[in-house]
């Protein structure tokens, strides 16, 4: 599989090619701002980018925002979003009712590094693989689970293969 790794940590980026790299994935371009996301994913047309949520220059949304317009031009762009933070409105930008080849997960809740390289190639191959603690306030946030018990949203953030990986069990 081809990848674009767009992280503003150099040692998080490198450390995520290295990894891919190692599985036998191709890297074509590592990145750390959402503009050079966006050039090097229309010059070189991977299967999959992994991105940074937050990037230079104002380390608001660059990277949301580059995901955003190339799932707009590229439709059939798989996206694995990392990030630090739980932002809803960032997974329903994202993915605007097309979820399949969509991921996000929070960075410090990756536990496992056969688990991730599992979740980017579910992602590549059209699943969509979101981490348990945004899946519910995503779908909050969108409207669409406003008729389901507190329960039900709890299951259904497990219900995703995701939910039993390391990578997506609540930390404390």
């Amino acid at each position: 599989m081809r990848l674009v790794i767009a992280e503003d940590q150099v040692l998080l980026r490198d450390g995520l090619a290295r990894l891919l790299r190692s599985a036998g994935h191709d890297v074509v371009a590592e990145v750390g701002d959402g503009r050079s996301l966006v050039s090097e994913t229309a010059r070189l047309r991977p299967d999959l980018v992994v991105a940074d949520i937050r990037m230079p220059p104002t380390y608001a949304d660059e990277g949301s925002r580059a995901v955003v317009l190339l799932r707009e031009r590229y439709p059939e762009l798989a996206v694995m979003l990392l990030s630090q933070a739980v932002d809803p409105l960032v997974v329903a930008r994202a993915t605007r009712g097309r979820s399949a080849g969509f991921g996000y997960l929070l960075k410090d809740r990756v536990l496992d590094p056969d688990t991730f390289l599992r979740q980017i190639e579910e992602v590549a191959s059209g699943a969509t693989v979101i981490d348990p603690g945004v899946l519910p306030d995503a779908l909050r946030g969108s409207g669409r689970l406003k008729c389901l018990t507190h329960r039900e949203i709890e299951v259904l953030g497990r219900s995703r293969p995701a939910a039993a990986t390391p990578a997506s069990r609540p930390t404390s």
